[in-house]
């Protein structure tokens, strides 16, 4: 039987668009393969992407998007993870739970009336993306409902603990409360950079996050941006993953690993001495839809994997498996499909 998996963050409803030219991005100062907390002079282009025509809704945020592609690859009927954050007592907010619901993920959410749901607006561009997010009540998220009985039963029931940068920005304490809770109890606390402006802005918070983790997620760009604020000169992943892995003292003396997938090309793993990087197979172009959720996929592929005691190359293949699975569809979504027809644990 595998570990239960509790993962936490921002919840969102994604307003997907697909354009043809950069007028919306550059209106907006925003770029594709990147992520942004809008501005106040950005809010806007939320009015803009629903002006539009080709437009979807979808269940979003990046841990969301996460829990559920991992209860998907365990492949059970059983729920086996838990999504915890804070939505407002709103439709968006209902249908994210109907969401969570239909992908047989079990929800912990706390509900503040005060304050909309989240939303992020998913721009795409060809078969790349840029998010843009406004997390509203996401944001109001505090360490205190961690302790409400049906959350500390949630965690007290999972092996494995993970969040998101996009978290830390939100509620910096509630993280380092759930690295300490971890740390205490004996679980595995796994955490994704999520952007660009994390490491860049919020670098005190996320080393206070990473000296509880077990395992650390980013892609290329964000392991760059990461090296370059804590003025490690190197610019080789290989040596870049060491770094992440070792530098920040770990609190539990444990190894710590680093993950950081680069793209089509590869993922890069490292436990601060060693290095081991797993090819990505190629797939053909013309079947892209959109990057979008690739890395949140890859993620929960990954804890799939760790949940089920699996080698970690083995779970660094289930995550390129259900990635692969996901830029081929529009948006992060597992209906009506079976993760057995794409990875097989045996």
């Amino acid at each position: 039987m595998s570990q239960k998996i509790f993962c936490i963050g921002n919840p969102l409803l994604d307003i997907s668009v697909n354009v043809e030219d950069d007028i919306l991005l550059d209106k907006y100062g925003l770029r594709v393969n990147n992520a942004v907390l809008v501005t106040d002079e950005q809010q806007g282009v939320f009015d803009d992407a629903l002006a539009l025509d080709d437009i979807q809704f979808i269940a979003g945020g990046a841990a969301c998007n996460t829990s559920r592609a991992t209860q998907w690859m365990l492949q059970c009927d059983d729920s086996r993870v838990y999504y915890g954050g804070c939505i407002g007592q709103d439709q968006i907010g209902s249908n994210l739970v109907e969401s969570l619901n239909n992908d047989n993920v079990r929800n912990v959410l706390k509900i503040n009336p005060d304050v909309p749901t989240g939303r992020c607006a998913v721009i795409i561009k060809g078969k790349e993306r840029s998010l843009a997010a406004s997390v509203n009540a996401a944001a109001t998220y505090t360490p205190d409902h961690l302790e409400t009985p049906d959350v500390k039963a949630a965690l007290d029931e999972c092996g494995i603990i993970y969040t998101t940068g996009f978290f830390i920005s939100s509620t910096a304490d509630s993280v380092v409360a759930l690295g300490k809770y971890a740390h205490e109890n004996g679980k595995i606390f796994t955490l994704n950079i999520s952007a660009e402006f994390v490491p860049r802005y919020l670098g005190n918070a996320l080393a206070d996050a990473i000296s509880y983790t077990d395992f650390v997620f980013c892609n290329e760009t964000e392991a760059a941006v990461y090296a370059e604020t804590q003025n490690f000169e190197g610019t080789e992943i290989p040596d870049i993953a060491k770094f992440i892995a070792s530098h920040v003292p770990k609190v539990a003396g444990k190894t710590r690993y680093a993950v950081i997938t680069c793209g089509s090309s590869a993922t890069v793993y490292s436990d601060g001495e060693n290095v081991v990087t797993v090819p990505v197979q190629k797939m053909d172009s013309s079947l892209i839809v959109d990057t979008n959720g690739a890395g949140d996929s890859f993620v929960g592929g990954f804890l799939a994997g760790l949940a089920q005691g699996k080698e970690l190359e083995t779970c660094v293949l289930a995550g390129h498996a259900c990635a692969g699975f996901t830029i081929q569809r529009s948006g992060t979504n597992f209906s009506n499909s079976r993760s057995s027809d794409i990875f097989n644990w045996n």
